[in-house]
């Protein structure tokens, strides 16, 4: 067994598994010894390793991180320890680029098998996470003690505005000068709020500042998620299904989410009771998954900001929206 060494890319001190040959130039291939003479089978025709395990701490999953070459590139994905040991699924990662197909999906399937065997040793095994927030003592992506991999390819966007950006004492005068309106003030400070609500076991906030327009509402809701990335990725509106804003509230967890502009809600489609009862409740609806089973459930504990031209509560609406809402 060799030392797989790969053009800007560390495998950890990885070997090829036993009857493999993975390099550069080949890609992957199976060695027959057929009559005495080595008879290489392409697996893939570009080569392709896995970089880590991971498990997820919520729910104990593991995925491998892959990495294969593309267009002259490294490209990174991570995948579930099922779909990399299932033929039928791993014709998936083409849609990525990755060099499969139904011809060559169980040699695939073969060979990552035989890599995660002959590399146990030496793979590393991290934590993933597909979500924000608290885990534990530490709080995703802020403060982790080590490396911690971030698993929802829909919302990596979100992640990674998480970031310190920009002037802080310019930021800190424009924040001295909303707090003198009672109503940016309250939306600043429910965004400073929003991850002490998983500390003290408290239930979901919603909060909705509804006014003509041009009266500086999105102005300050963008201001008070800047406290904890990029706004504009932070930041999503009504126009959206209950299967999206469950979703988004679950990645967010527990920092604020913000939604902006009531008024473009089709109410056809998504009611302002049916949004409040659904936030509010903490936790998405149970549905059927595609292979399966059940989806998991997303939750979260945070406080929600929303802002429109009109109420969210109507004089028709039930008790409920009075009192989950603050507006």
């Amino acid at each position: 067994m060799v030392l797989i060494c790969l053009k800007d890319l560390d495998t950890n001190g990885a070997k090829a598994p036993a009857g493999y040959d993975v390099t550069m130039k080949n890609g992957v291939d199976y060695l027959v010894n057929e009559d005495g003479m080595i008879i290489p089978q392409k697996v893939c025709t570009e080569p392709l390793v896995i970089l880590k395990r991971t498990e997820n701490i919520d729910n104990g999953l593991e995925k491998y991180e892959l990495a294969f070459r593309r267009n002259h590139k490294w490209k990174k994905v991570i995948v579930s320890r099922a779909l990399a040991r299932n033929k039928n699924q791993i014709i998936r990662c083409a849609d990525q680029g990755m060099s499969v197909s139904t011809s060559n999906a169980e040699m695939v399937v073969n060979y990552l098998s035989a890599y995660e065997a002959e590399n146990s040793a030496v793979l590393p095994f991290v934590r993933s996470i597909n979500r924000i927030g608290w885990m534990g003592d530490e709080f995703y992506p802020y403060v982790v003690d080590g490396e911690v991999l971030f698993e929802d390819d829909d919302y990596g966007d979100i992640v990674k505005s998480l970031v310190t950006c920009g002037d802080e004492d310019a930021w800190m005068g424009m924040a001295k000068v909303l707090r003198q309106s009672p109503f940016a003030r309250m939306m600043l400070d429910a965004s400073f709020a929003s991850p002490m609500l998983e500390m003290l076991q408290l239930r979901v906030a919603l909060i909705h500042i509804w006014h003509s327009s041009r009266s500086g509402k999105t102005a300050t809701l963008k201001f008070g998620l800047s406290i904890w990335g990029d706004p504009l990725k932070l930041m999503g509106n009504f126009n959206s299904t209950a299967v999206g804003l469950e979703r988004r509230a679950g990645t967010l967890k527990h920092l604020p989410l913000g939604l902006d502009e009531l008024q473009v809600l089709n109410e056809k489609r998504l009611s302002p009771a049916l949004i409040v009862y659904s936030l509010g409740n903490g936790f998405g609806k149970t549905r059927g998954a595609k292979n399966g089973g059940l989806q998991e459930v997303p939750t979260w504990r945070n406080v929600i900001i929303s802002t429109g031209e009109q109420p969210l509560a109507s004089e028709n609406s039930m008790d409920g929206v009075y009192s989950r809402v603050l507006e």
